[in-house]
């Protein structure tokens, strides 16, 4: 409602609205997004797991940057926004922290590495739903019977292409 489209700026603004809420300290992590119509996306990242750009035809770029911090820690804090162009059939993955933290029946973690390994094996999946399908499946083997602890969320943002103007006659 306030107008702002610079994901990072948005960010601010919900730290403010979160700092100002609540009265013991709470932090949030959170990823903010704008899709331009020439395909170009603006990220911010408070804490959050990295997204993965899934390249049509070429595989996973992890879009890993400095370490942010999350929302509710800090009065004034900064979330500069990266640009990320996405092709016609290119696809953003994000996901939650209980993926990468998620454990086996012996203990061991997921972990990030190995996550990025199979985002990268299952990158050629080009049906959406079969995509989120086949990462739940691969975690749910690794983690057999060992139930999840934590949040496991995938959402995946797809540029579609676009369809080509019929031409009258």
């Amino acid at each position: 409602r306030s107008g702002v489209t610079d994901p990072g700026a948005l960010l601010e603004q919900m730290n403010a609205v979160l700092l100002s809420t609540t009265r013991k300290l709470k932090m949030m992590t959170a990823v903010t997004g704008l899709l331009k119509p020439d395909g170009t996306m603006l990220l911010a990242n408070a804490g959050h797991c990295y997204p993965a750009a899934l390249r049509k035809g070429a595989g996973a770029v992890f879009l890993m940057r400095e370490g942010s911090f999350p929302l509710g820690v800090r009065q004034r804090g900064k979330w500069p926004s990266m640009s990320i162009a996405l092709e016609p059939g290119d696809r953003l993955l994000l996901y939650t922290d209980g993926i990468p933290e998620a454990i086996d029946r012996n203990g061991q973690q997921l972990d990030y590495e190995r996550w990025h390994r199979i985002i990268n094996e299952e990158s050629a999946e080009e049906d959406t739903i079969g995509l989120i399908s086949r990462l739940h499946q691969r975690l749910r083997d690794f983690t057999q019977p060992v139930r999840w602890g934590d949040d496991v969320t995938i959402a995946v943002v797809t540029r579609l292409e676009r369809q080509k103007e019929k031409e009258t006659a």
